[in-house]
């Protein structure tokens, strides 16, 4: 499903002509990107040399970057107005959240 939301190609060409599908990609680069992993912590769960690892991860990376990066860099200025955090932090707090500074979470529409 997160392959999907993120619009992940069906498989990635990295540059030293590997390939690997969508869910491979994703599954390396959500490892690297876990606390305290290393390449090194990845050889026996994936079976790849580390240049390979590297590659593939930044390659998965750069393409959701490229696609979704906008969605970091522009910031909605109506919405995320920082005088209205505390309204979205004390509205979401009252309902029993954990989090006393969570203004926001993920949403996937079930269409």
């Amino acid at each position: 499903m997160l392959a999907d939301a993120l619009r992940l190609p069906d498989s990635f060409h990295c540059n030293q002509r590997t390939t690997d599908d969508k869910l491979e990609g994703l599954c390396i680069l959500l490892r690297r990107m876990s606390f305290s992993c290393r390449y090194s912590d990845m050889l026996a769960r994936f079976g790849r040399p580390f240049p390979e690892l590297s590659t593939k991860s930044n390659t998965v990376m750069n393409y959701i970057y490229d696609l979704h990066g906008h969605k970091l860099c522009q910031w909605n200025h109506d919405i995320l107005n920082p005088r209205y955090f505390d309204t979205y932090t004390n509205a979401i707090s009252n309902k029993g959240a954990a989090l006393q500074n969570c203004f926001g979470f993920i949403y996937r529409r079930n269409d």
